[in-house]
Formats: structure tokens, sequence, C-alpha cells
């Protein structure tokens, strides 16, 4: 006894049969064919992606940020300004009170210390940002739960020195103190 099998080998059976049961040539020959219709809107896609992301990061960049509100400061209005955001500092409550600004960007960054006239007056900023760096990484954890902000004695002493020794570089460099 044989068994008989007679297959039909239309175009439509043919058709049926590869798609409930794909070989791999025409799994391969489909992504091919995708491939090629949507290749001419990748570019465009591409682009408005990255336009997209870079916008996104712009928003969130640092150094343009922390930048923004002191790009108007003359160097006469550098050191009180940096009184101020210590100032701040002192008398914090919450961790955004002592997260006021970064040091280490906008009046506090390499360009904008380059940017000062007086040599003296510059590398009294350059040592006042740098202190208020350090003290606010140094105590930031006490500062850390909003409910439980309470600056150090020790910390306010060291802002202190810090708002002295930017006061005397102002005093220096010929400024008057507001």
């Amino acid at each position: 006894m044989s068994l008989q099998y007679d297959e039909d080998n239309s175009i439509l059976a043919r058709l049926q049969r590869e798609i409930r049961n794909p070989t791999k040539k025409t799994v391969l020959a489909l992504i091919i064919i995708f491939l090629l219709v949507i290749s001419p809107f990748a570019a465009g896609w591409l682009n408005s992606t990255q336009k997209g992301f870079e916008q996104q990061f712009a928003e969130h960049d640092l150094s343009e940020n922390f930048s923004a509100g002191v790009a108007d400061l003359t160097d006469e209005e550098v050191a009180p300004w940096l009184v101020e955001q210590g100032n701040i500092m002192f008398n914090a409550t919450t961790p955004l009170h002592w997260e006021v600004g970064n040091f280490y960007y906008g009046v506090c960054s390499e360009e904008g210390i380059a940017g000062l006239a007086d040599a003296t007056y510059r590398d009294g900023v350059r040592i006042g940002c740098q202190g208020l760096a350090d003290i606010q990484g140094k105590y930031s954890r006490d500062c850390f739960i909003a409910s439980t902000c309470v600056v150090k004695q020790s910390a306010k002493d060291e802002l202190t020195a810090v708002f002295d020794g930017l006061w005397a570089t102002h005093a220096e460099a010929g400024y008057v103190r507001p």
C-alpha cells in the first residue's frame, strides 16, 4: 500500500503555502523589499530625530543653563553675585537653596573668569568659586532631605571666610561694595 499525494502547484496554492510556512528566502526577500520601500524616508526621520535630541539636550545643558542668567554681569557685579549665591546657601532651609548654583559654570567657568579685566580679581574670583563649590560638595549630605536641611556652623564659618575673601578681592580691584 502506498500513499499518494497530489500537490496543487497553482500560483494561488503556492502563495498560500508560503504565507503559512515561509522559507528563509521569503523572509529575507520581504525584509529587503520593506527596507527598499522605507529607505527614501529614513534620512528625513533621522534628521528630525537628531534635531529633537539636540533640542532636548540643549534644555538640559548645565553650562548653558547656569551661564544664561549671569551673562550680563559686569566685572564689578561678579563678587557680589557670588556672595549673594553663598548667602542663599548660608540661610538654606531646603536642598534647592543649598544647590542654588553650580560654581563650575557661568561666571565661575574658565571662560567667565578669563573675561574679567583685573588679574588679581580673576584669581580672587577663581578662589571664591572653588571655595563655594568645595563647601557645597562637602556639606551637601547635611541638606539632602528637604525636612532636615540644617546648615552646620562649620559650613557657615567656611562660607563667611569665602565671603571675606571675595569682598577683599572686590575692594582690591577698586570696586565699591554695594
